[in-house]
């Protein structure tokens, strides 16, 4: 092609690595290439959008009341807003309720009395927390074990029946997961150190 020839290269760059888009030269790392279908495989992207769907069909199969435990957070965060301090006779920490309280900060500053989309506010940032879980424990065991096992974790706890049993109630189980993985994904020594 016209562009590889000498007197059009440019010195000191490589025309390897450049692919041919119609009769442009594009790059690789440029701004218009779009990644191909197995590097999302490979990558954090389906898995994500895998732990998403799974999340979304529990969530319409969701039927009845809260469990006690959502109840009680969402209660202990809402009195913490109100001015109350949290109850030191309890068996749960205050950790959750605390990650909850912006919700009720925020409807006590515009004036809301009307509370029924709480619980499923917190269930929605409980999926955004399961499907972080979801990405950061393929990093932590890409990080671990290489790329091919980080992967297939990513992928099994996409799918994890268990996962999805808990990832749309109000639950301390699924954050403390993350907060572990984040926690040791800060501890272990990256490779591009």
């Amino acid at each position: 092609m016209w562009f590889r020839t000498a007197p059009y290269a440019t010195p000191g760059i490589s025309l390897d690595r450049f692919q041919t888009v119609g009769c442009h030269a594009v790059g690789t790392n440029s701004v218009f290439h779009r990644p191909r279908w197995d590097s999302l495989l490979r990558g954090r992207g389906l898995p994500i959008a895998l732990a998403l769907a799974f999340q979304l069909a529990a969530l319409a199969r969701l039927d009845g009341y809260l469990n006690g435990d959502a109840v009680e957070y969402l209660d202990r965060a809402a009195r913490f807003v109100e001015g109350h301090p949290p109850d030191p006779s309890t068996s749960r920490t205050f950790t959750l309720s605390a990650f909850l309280t912006p919700l009720f900060a925020v409807a006590r500053a515009l004036d809301i009395e009307d509370l029924r989309w709480a619980p499923w506010v917190g269930r929605l940032l409980q999926m955004l927390v399961a499907c972080c879980l979801v990405d950061r424990s393929r990093a932590l065991t890409s990080r671990l074990f290489g790329n091919r096992s980080g992967i297939l974790a990513g992928w099994l706890l996409a799918c994890s029946p268990l996962l999805h049993r808990w990832d749309t109630s109000i639950v301390s189980g699924i954050p403390s997961a993350l907060a572990l993985v984040m926690a040791l994904l800060a501890w272990l020594p990256s490779e591009n150190k």
